[in-house]
């Protein structure tokens, strides 16, 4: 049960090994969280423009998070939804202030340049090439199974079930919160 100079360093080269391992995970780790709190810094930036849609990330995202979890999908696919869900309303940014705190019906222009953030959502975030397909949710997220959303006016399979799960959630937060 001694070890020898051959056993030591063979121990010795799968603890290197081990401690590598260990780092690379924290600084992905790390990372994640970076990417996850930056998120949620966009989003609140986007809320703050937008004081009647307060908490909507938060609840579009839990709901989201939820539905996916639900179905089966994996961790992988789970914080891709996540993400895509805390973002989903980045386009806002791109829409005027006077517009998204009317209190009261929308005219057919002002609805039409709402109708504008999902692509204004995409193009903000298509330098960042790690976030693709939250790109495609977050610009899908308004489309609907008959055909009748925005902006592309796609139907039913050619719509991704992530931005069908997120459109669900955001519907959903839509009809059970005050909104003017």
């Amino acid at each position: 049960n001694n070890f020898n100079e051959e056993k030591l360093e063979t121990f010795n080269s799968f603890a290197n090994l081990a401690s590598i391992s260990l780092y690379n995970a924290k600084i992905y780790s790390d990372l994640h969280d970076a990417y996850f709190y930056t998120a949620k810094a966009l989003a609140k930036a986007i809320e703050a423009k937008d004081p009647y849609t307060k908490g909507d990330c938060d609840r579009v995202t839990e709901l989201s998070v939820k539905t996916a979890k639900y179905m089966g999908f994996d961790e992988k696919d789970i914080n891709i939804i996540k993400i895509a869900a805390i973002l989903h309303d980045i386009g806002k940014i791109g829409v005027p202030e006077k517009i998204l705190n009317k209190p009261g019906r929308l005219t057919p222009k002002e609805y039409e340049i709402v109708k504008k953030h999902p692509s204004i959502g995409h193009q903000i975030l298509s330098d960042i090439k790690h976030l693709r397909k939250e790109r495609e949710i977050i610009y899908q997220h308004h489309e609907r199974v008959d055909g009748s959303g925005y902006p592309l006016g796609v139907s039913k399979k050619d719509i991704l079930i992530e931005a069908k799960i997120l459109s669900l959630a955001d519907a959903f937060d839509a009809m059970t919160t005050y909104r003017p």
